[in-house]
């Protein structure tokens, strides 16, 4: 049912930074289009590719080892899009938040440490007028 004369609630945690650019600016595209005045977005997107470093991180070596995946392999090695300033040229409002906004404000959840994975991710929440 759904219908997209109504407002919608959109959630793409943990998606876009796997996906190619083009496939992330059609999914950006595609939910402008299906989304009425009022519709929000909350999604996930990585600035960059990561340093060497950080690709040497605890959490990527040790899913690797623990659940067979190689997340990195996951990753588009392209330049990531700048979905947040398509979806301002689309007319949504918009603010950018890092994962560690939240564990500051709230006093839990991941700290960064040095060359930590989560520093290139960035949380979005965007809304249609």
């Amino acid at each position: 049912g759904f219908d997209p004369a109504v407002p919608t609630a959109w959630l793409a945690e943990g998606l876009l930074l796997y996906l190619p650019p083009a496939a992330e600016r059609r999914l950006v595209e595609s939910v402008n289009r299906l989304s009425a005045a009022g519709s929000v977005l909350a999604c996930e997107v990585k600035l960059g590719i990561e340093s060497p470093q950080v690709r040497a991180s605890p959490v990527y070596t040790v899913a690797r080892r623990r659940i067979g995946v190689d997340l990195l392999a996951l990753f588009d090695g392209e330049p990531r899009p700048d979905s947040v300033g398509h979806l301002a040229e689309l007319g949504w409002s918009t603010a950018v938040r890092t994962p560690f906004d939240f564990t500051h404000h709230y006093g839990r959840g991941p700290l960064p440490v040095p060359d930590d994975s989560l520093a290139s991710n960035r949380w979005i929440f965007a809304g249609k007028s």
